[in-house]
């Protein structure tokens, strides 16, 4: 699953998964361990959602629901006018220590959608 995942978010960014491994220093020969069920260090997941702007959920099981807000320019984002930058990672700490049901929560919070208490003993 990892590595069909892996080109799937590969695709979405113009890069094959070689290059990808390559980007971060890695050989090709990877690549023939995740086609055959390996699976990156933990490490290198980490930094393959980020550079693809997906979840390691998404690469490992193929959870679409949300991608990575680290992966989202500031410039972009209009959630960083105003917030101090520690509170937004913050938010992204307790949103990685949450379970499903408390990142919906978290999730509506930060659109809008329904008001949430962000106690720490809530997350």
């Amino acid at each position: 699953m990892f590595y069909e995942q892996l080109k799937i978010a590969c695709a979405r960014n113009n890069i094959s998964p070689s290059a990808l491994a390559r980007e971060f220093g890695l050989s090709t020969a990877n690549t023939g361990r995740w086609k055959n069920g390996g699976l990156p260090s933990v490490d290198i997941l980490l930094k393959f959602a980020e550079r693809l702007g997906v979840t390691t959920d998404f690469l490992l099981k193929g959870d679409m629901q949300e991608q990575s807000i680290l992966a989202i320019p500031k410039e972009d984002t209009p959630m960083y006018d105003g917030i101090e930058e520690n509170k937004i990672f913050l938010l992204i700490d307790a949103y990685r220590a949450a379970d499903k049901q408390k990142r919906d929560a978290i999730i509506k919070f930060a659109t809008g959608e329904e008001a949430v208490s962000l106690e720490q003993d809530a997350i």
